[in-house]
């Protein structure tokens, strides 16, 4: 990796030199100066050789600088200070890319300088979860891939990407399926295509995308230095092809147990949950149509703690000994717009909302203001409305004396709640937002 050499040093300036005339009264004095006249002459020829340097020194410094070496060109980033170090970088030779507002991408030799104007080279690198790699040199054959058998590529960019750019990859077949530091994203396209997206003045470099780099980290720690013989993973797989197949390819070539599996394309999201065998993690890494996969981590809710965290728990402690405004939301009503509530009844909800909801309003008309946890919508506006508004009496929590401490209660227990669903079979829809501000208004929201 190469770095360009900046000019270092201060600046010295010399505003003149004047004479001093001191008239020597005394004889005696005179004589002494008299006797020594090649002392004045040294002084005067010194004097003389420091306001040379100084004329030189200015000259050198209010010239441009202009070098033009043979060496190779690289790429830049210059802060745009001022409105004229655009037109000082092309004086000197240096090519403005492109200008992406207080910054400009450059290219320049490593050598040219420009008073003043600091280049920074551009770093290239692909950076991974299993590591920081500038190519494929080096990657173990059971994890590496060749650019003639896949439809996967890392394109790496001379620098920041413009609309433009990624108008034109788009427009020449690709698509974009995610971004990587340091400019590189992952692109599906045909194999034939990539020789003309490869010929474009925007790119860089491009690789075949490696099966080591679809590794999370807790895979690749596994992999390198564990011993399970059966993984359980989750794999994240292409959301425009269809999961059923590809879940009964892992389970048919890669005698891989499907546990469950989920796509939602509108979201570009779409994975597969399945115990592998350990010899076989390799061999799924090598499909195009999985883009990573990471050892499945068991989850654990945390709700009981998140009011600690952002300090609600000591407010309603010091509420209880005496001090301040209670804080359990009390005499309150809160808004929520989301996929729907529980069982969209507020006369038939669970414990941790009964006796609280005002309204549950079919803000998307489809005459189902319920919260089904499918596919589309998977209970988020219950989750939402209990992280607000839950009494947490499922868990432990004793409304009844305001003790809230070690359960999963929301954050304004005591809180009412007027609610619009807004969640459909085929994602969200509303009549307007003013509407649903109205309703809730109406309702006692604040």
């Amino acid at each position: 990796m190469r770095f360009s050499k900046s000019l270092g040093g201060k600046e010295s300036y010399i505003n003149g030199a004047g004479k001093i005339k001191k008239e020597v009264k005394d004889s005696k004095y005179k004589k002494k100066f008299m006797k020594k006249p090649h002392l004045a002459r040294k002084t005067r020829i010194l004097t003389m050789i420091i306001v040379l340097i100084s004329l030189a020194s200015t000259f050198y410094l209010l010239t441009p600088v202009k070098m033009y070496p043979s060496g190779e060109k690289i790429y830049g980033l210059v802060e745009i200070k001022t409105p004229s170090i655009i037109d000082e970088l092309k004086e000197n030779g240096v090519e403005i890319i492109h200008v992406y507002g207080y910054y400009a991408l450059v290219k320049y030799n490593e050598n040219q300088i420009v008073r003043g104007v600091e280049i920074e080279p551009i770093k290239y690198f692909m950076w991974f979860q299993t590591g920081i790699f500038d190519g494929v040199d080096g990657i173990p054959e059971e994890f590496s891939k060749d650019s003639d058998d896949t439809t996967l590529y890392m394109v790496q960019l001379i620098g920041p990407a413009t609309p433009q750019w990624l108008n034109q990859m788009k427009g020449e077949g690709a698509r974009i399926v995610g971004y990587y530091p340091q400019y590189s994203y992952l692109i599906k396209m045909d194999k034939d295509k990539i020789s003309n997206l490869r010929s474009n003045s925007f790119v860089k470099s491009i690789y075949p995308y490696q099966p080591l780099w679809k590794m999370h980290l807790s895979l690749y720690k596994e992999m390198m230095d564990g011993n399970s013989t059966i993984l359980k993973l989750k794999i994240n797989v292409d959301p425009y092809l269809d999961i059923t197949k590809m879940a009964n390819k892992l389970a048919t070539t890669y005698h891989a147990e499907i546990i469950k599996y989920f796509s939602y394309p509108q979201y570009n999201l779409a994975y597969i949950i399945a115990e592998v065998p350990r010899n076989q993690v390799s061999h799924i890494l090598q499909e195009d149509f999985v883009f990573s996969a990471d050892i499945k981590h068991e989850s654990h809710l945390t709700n009981s703690v998140a009011a600690r965290i952002i300090g609600v728990a000591e407010l309603r402690n010091s509420w209880q000994n005496g001090l301040g405004l209670p804080v359990t939301g009390d005499g309150q009503v809160v808004a929520i717009a989301d996929t729907g509530l529980d069982t969209g009844n507020p006369n038939n909800l669970i414990p941790d909302f009964a006796g609280r909801v005002l309204t549950i309003y079919d803000a998307a008309g489809d005459n189902d203001p319920s919260d089904p946890d499918d596919a589309n919508l998977g209970g988020h506006g219950t989750h939402v409305a209990g992280s607000v508004a839950s009494s947490g009496i499922m868990s432990g929590s004793d409304p009844n004396n305001h003790e809230y401490e070690n359960s999963f209660a929301g954050m304004a227990p005591e809180a009412q709640i007027h609610f619009e669903s807004i969640g459909t079979s085929g994602g969200l829809n509303y009549d307007s937002i003013t509407n649903m501000a109205d309703r809730s208004y109406q309702d006692g929201a604040r």
